[in-house]
């Protein structure tokens, strides 16, 4: 007696058994090898999930660990797009940011580029939401496809992360997409805590950039106050001393 020994839908082999009540021991033989491959294959994938959380959790690691405190948003977009893209089956994207003064964005390469958008050419992104949104183009009637295409450099599918905090909005994360069908959850969640790094990094950037500017300015003002102190003094000093002199020679041409 002869059974098909599968996994799923895939056909391994056969089990075989010759003798008295074969039928009923191919059946016995076969529960048994299959029941051993399944827990096998269990095995691999706890394994396999295992070792990607580890690989996310590191890159997570390292990511927020590039990001402290960073006042180079350019550093910051390149060092954590290119972990993001070693971590997971998406690629090394770009970055559209907006400084709370500024009606238009900046768009970071993971190259380390930095150039000006139009905020017009940003504004179908909003469709995406607060949360990862995959873009593929089906996506034509919103325009996402388009935009990201031509933030991108090429048009080809897409994931989209929103970049915000507590306080604001900030802008988007956009990272290429091979094979959407390859995609797995764990990369969209990956690329959400990215976003949320890179959104913290941006904050720390603007945040620490604007106390520094406010305290260069605070510090001149002092230095120019100091200044403005000693050339009131020195013109005093200056006129005493003119003044003594001018005093005696009066004294004396009032004599003759």
């Amino acid at each position: 007696a002869k059974a098909p020994l599968c996994i799923g839908e895939l056909e391994l082999g056969k089990v075989c058994v010759h003798g008295k009540e074969a039928e009923g021991w191919v059946r016995v033989l076969l529960s048994l090898v299959e029941r051993e491959l399944n827990h096998q294959a269990t095995i691999n994938d706890m394994a396999d999930a295992t070792a990607r959380l580890w690989k996310h959790t590191n890159a997570l690691m390292r990511m927020a660990a590039s990001a402290k405190l960073s006042l180079d948003p350019p550093a910051t977009f390149t060092t954590i797009l290119g972990i993001l893209s070693r971590a997971t089956r998406l690629r090394a994207g770009v970055g559209v940011v907006r400084r709370p003064t500024s009606e238009e964005y900046t768009l970071y390469s993971a190259a380390g580029s930095a150039s000006p958008v139009d905020a017009l050419s940003v504004a179908p992104l909003f469709e995406a939401g607060d949360g990862v949104r995959l873009v593929t183009i089906t996506d034509t009637t919103s325009g996402m496809y388009a935009t990201c295409g031509e933030l991108l450099g090429k048009f080809c599918p897409a994931a989209i992360a929103s970049l915000s905090t507590e306080s604001e909005h900030l802008g988007f994360v956009i990272v290429p997409v091979e094979d959407p069908e390859k995609i797995t959850s764990e990369d969209l969640k990956v690329l959400a805590s990215a976003a949320q790094i890179i959104s913290v990094a941006v904050e720390n950037a603007l945040f620490l950039g604007e106390r520094m500017q406010a305290t260069r300015l605070q510090v001149e003002n002092e230095l120019l106050a100091q200044q403005t102190q000693d050339m009131e003094e020195m013109v005093h000093v200056v006129a005493h001393d003119l003044r003594s002199p001018m005093t005696a020679l009066y004294g004396f041409v009032h004599v003759a």
